[in-house]
């Protein structure tokens, strides 16, 4: 089976064609699969989202331990 990629925007009529190459005979089966992205959430539900973060003890232990894992580092003056 040989599979043809089209990248096609869904229009207002929410009609899409596609072009079959020619050297696919008539009458032959074919078979159509359509893929799409589900859409995200609004940037309101992210930041709410976000913001449960810190009360969550799971996400607060990783924090702690990235801190702690880089201290000594953020003491390094960089400039010298």
């Amino acid at each position: 089976m040989i599979t043809l990629t089209q990248t096609v925007r869904v229009p207002a009529n929410r009609k899409v064609t596609i072009t079959v190459p020619s050297e696919i005979p008539t009458e032959n089966d074919v078979q159509i699969v359509v893929q799409f992205k589900v859409p995200s959430e609004s940037f309101q539900e992210k930041i709410a989202q976000l913001s449960t973060c810190m009360q969550d003890p799971l996400f607060l232990e990783d924090l702690k331990a990235v801190q702690d894992d880089f201290s000594e580092i953020d003491k390094i003056d960089w400039e010298e």
